[in-house]
């Protein structure tokens, strides 16, 4: 399977408003080697690069990495966060059901 970094790099970065120069000053790296990253012309990259880079971005090295699709890989705001750690305390059948009551409850909105 082809690669994604680079693009899931560009998405990110466009996702938060930076330039390439921004992220390069940001990750310690030449604007040079970002735009080769972001064209997949080069996929070499040390563990400690990429953890620069997501740290810039305010994501995950996996989220770089993985080749999801964007909507799966969306963050949970504080609330969503709140919400799911409530439901974690619950043994997995009551969390089943209460998660179905939300969707319910979600489905009726649109």
């Amino acid at each position: 399977m082809k690669s994604l970094l680079g693009s899931n790099i560009q998405k990110r970065r466009k996702a938060v408003g930076i330039s390439q120069a921004e992220l390069a000053e940001k990750a310690d790296i030449s604007i040079n080697f970002l735009s080769k990253l972001e064209r997949n012309k080069s996929t070499r990259v040390s563990s400690d690069t990429l953890y620069l880079i997501a740290k810039a971005l305010n994501t995950s090295m996996e989220s770089l990495v993985d080749n999801m699709p964007a909507p799966e890989k969306q963050a949970t705001g504080p609330k969503q966060s709140e919400l799911n750690a409530l439901l974690n305390t619950y043994p997995l059948n009551e969390r089943e059901m209460l998660s179905s009551y939300i969707i319910g409850i979600l489905e009726k909105r649109h």
